[in-house]
């Protein structure tokens, strides 16, 4: 008995159903090992969904500092900063004189 008898099944599946075969091998080359395999599409897929929540991320926090700076106007200082920056911090312009009341 040699070796090639215990493929002698095999090789007789192969040459009656060769356009299967041919179908099966076509198919795991073109899943596993082209450049456009499925394996490369479901990573490239997962990546753009990645990019996809970065980018509304970003989005969001663009509305954030556009939102801040309406607030700060044209001038550079609006009243609510300015009401900040004079309340808790004791500023004043160089004409003003401030007088702190402690209770």
């Amino acid at each position: 008995m040699s070796i090639f008898s215990k493929f002698t099944p095999l090789v007789n599946w192969v040459r009656n159903h060769k356009y299967l075969f041919v179908t099966i091998i076509f198919l795991f080359i073109v899943i596993v090992f082209d450049d456009n395999s499925m394996i490369m599409h479901f990573r490239n897929q997962s990546k753009i969904n990645a990019l996809e929540e970065e980018i509304a991320t970003m989005m969001s926090d663009s509305a954030e500092v556009e939102r801040r700076n309406a607030l700060i106007g044209p001038d550079g200082v609006t009243s609510e900063i300015e009401k900040i920056c004079r309340e808790k911090y004791d500023m004043h312009t160089q004409d003003e004189d401030v007088f702190i009341v402690e209770d």
